[in-house]
């Protein structure tokens, strides 16, 4: 019929080819980064430690403003910007100072450290728009699949890769060890234009401010990932100090290895994914051991402690990573507005972290005679955050919880509240249910039900006929149907969930 409704069957094939290339170009990107703030591939021309730590600080510092920023004030507009081909020549060209600098120290070694540190700086500027690009687009690619466990292997996956990809760089020859790291960027880059272009974005028809709702900034629930960045940028930063950067920068491979690996397997044989605050009861007091344990040990051995830390916290973030994908998918939030609110405090307590290692360096203090304070203080903050912070206060996790245990979605709670609550109804949200349909799938189910057809979806529920009809696919597919005939017979027989 020429006004019926045809889903599109490609999408399936299309949206599976995008994922790899996500995966990949995800991993690339974390790849870059361990490669430049931990494998000493980058350089501001001096070579002393002071100037090493202070420019990858002036980094940091610049992503967590970035995102602050563009969660203020630059989120619609950067949403926009995302789908364009502008972006990819923005975030390379921010880039490219760095490689400037970087050569200008190896054959002059006078470059001045104002210079590198605003190459550095463009660089932090660069990574950020990147990595919420990136947000973007995990937010939009498993949308209607965001009831299993597929988000959360395809992140363990990606994060296995990075290990792989920093193994590589690291054991190339001299002289290519920072093209290829370079190369990873704009592969990165480059995967996220083609991501972005080989998928149709749903627009969103919840504002800015309503997705701020979602995810309070400026409460308890980001001091928890502001403490566990701050591990993390310490954590970094020490090993960076007192190992050198070749130790250093093995070791953080391994333990990054090691939280995807352990992301993977709790995946594989919880067969769930775990939720954010199981994560924290068990890595709080696992990094409070080794935070104690650390300073009384002997120098050499001083690495393993520090790695496991690592290695939780990778997986830490992995989870808050995945809980962000999950608070987008089930509430159709703005996703570059999301996870620029939702990243704000990791990256800053990365720039405290690292910051705090920075200036014990700048004042000439060895890391032998600062560990013990060091650790002891990041010890007693393991065991101050739960007391300030309760588990069950992190609102994100108890409005994901909601959705998780049936809460009525938005074109839902306006129905109810309207009183209808006849028989049809019912049992179009029965089987929406007994099938595991996500809320947007349930919005269109229910005007399927009707039978409206893709054009009148689309001028329902403000998004493309594209994309309509890829909700439709995904429908059918689940319900394990062929037309919008059977679907309608659904509805109207004696259909009773089990």
């Amino acid at each position: 019929m020429a006004d019926g409704f045809d889903p599109v069957i490609v999408r399936d094939e299309r949206a599976e080819m995008t994922s790899l290339l996500m995966i990949v170009g995800f991993a690339c990107f974390w790849a870059w980064f361990l490669a430049a703030f931990m494998g000493g591939i980058f350089h501001p021309g001096s070579t002393d430690l002071f100037s090493e730590l202070f420019v990858r600080l002036c980094a940091l510092a610049a992503m967590a403003l970035t995102q602050l920023a563009t969660h203020l004030k630059l989120a619609v507009r950067l949403s926009d910007y995302a789908k364009t081909k502008r972006l990819f020549a923005l975030i390379v060209a921010l880039a490219v100072p760095i490689l400037a600098v970087t050569i200008w120290g190896l054959y002059t070694d006078i470059a001045p450290l104002f210079v590198a540190s605003i190459a550095w700086i463009m660089l932090g500027v660069s990574m950020s728009l990147l990595l919420l690009s990136w947000g973007s687009i995990w937010a939009t690619l498993d949308r209607e699949e965001s009831y299993n466990r597929t988000t959360a292997k395809r992140l363990a996956w990606s994060i296995l890769l990075v290990a792989c990809l920093c193994v590589f760089i690291k054991l190339a020859p001299l002289q290519l060890d920072m093209p290829l790291a370079f190369g990873a960027y704009l592969v990165s880059a480059l995967l996220q234009m083609v991501c972005s272009q080989r998928m149709a974005q749903p627009e969103s028809d919840e504002g800015e401010s309503d997705s701020g709702q979602k995810l309070q900034l400026f409460s308890r629930t980001r001091y928890t990932p502001l403490c566990m960045g701050a591990f993390f940028g310490f954590t970094l930063a020490f090993m960076f100090s007192a190992f050198g950067t070749e130790t250093a920068s093995y070791a953080i491979v391994a333990s990054v290895f090691l939280g995807g690996a352990i992301s993977a397997f709790v995946i594989i044989v919880l067969r769930r994914v775990p939720r954010i605050t199981t994560v924290e009861r068990i890595l709080f007091p696992i990094f409070a051991l080794c935070f104690i344990a650390a300073p009384f040990l002997e120098a050499h051995l001083r690495l393993y402690p520090l790695a496991a830390i690592a290695a939780g916290l990778s997986f830490y973030f992995l989870s808050h990573w995945n809980t962000l994908l999950m608070m987008a998918y089930k509430h159709e939030l703005l996703p570059i507005f999301h996870f620029s609110q939702g990243t704000i405090a990791p990256f800053e307590g990365l720039a405290l972290g690292w910051g705090l290692q920075t200036v014990f360096v700048g004042l000439g203090l060895d890391p032998e005679s600062t560990v013990l304070p060091s650790c002891l203080a990041m010890a007693f903050l393991t065991t101050l955050i739960p007391a300030i912070v309760s588990y069950k206060s992190n609102v994100a996790v108890e409005v994901l919880s909601m959705a998780e245990d049936g809460t009525l979605s938005i074109l839902e709670q306006g129905e109810k509240s309207e009183g209808a609550k006849g028989a049809w109804k019912k049992k179009c949200l029965a089987i929406c249910e007994r099938f595991d349909l996500s809320p947007r799938e349930t919005e269109v189910f229910l005007l399927l039900a009707k039978g409206r057809n893709a054009e009148h979806i689309h001028n329902e529920l403000y998004i493309s006929v594209y994309t309509a009809k890829t909700h439709g696919y995904r429908i059918y597919r689940k319900l394990n149907i062929h037309s919008q005939q059977e679907l309608i017979d659904m509805v109207e027989g004696n259909y009773c969930p089990e």
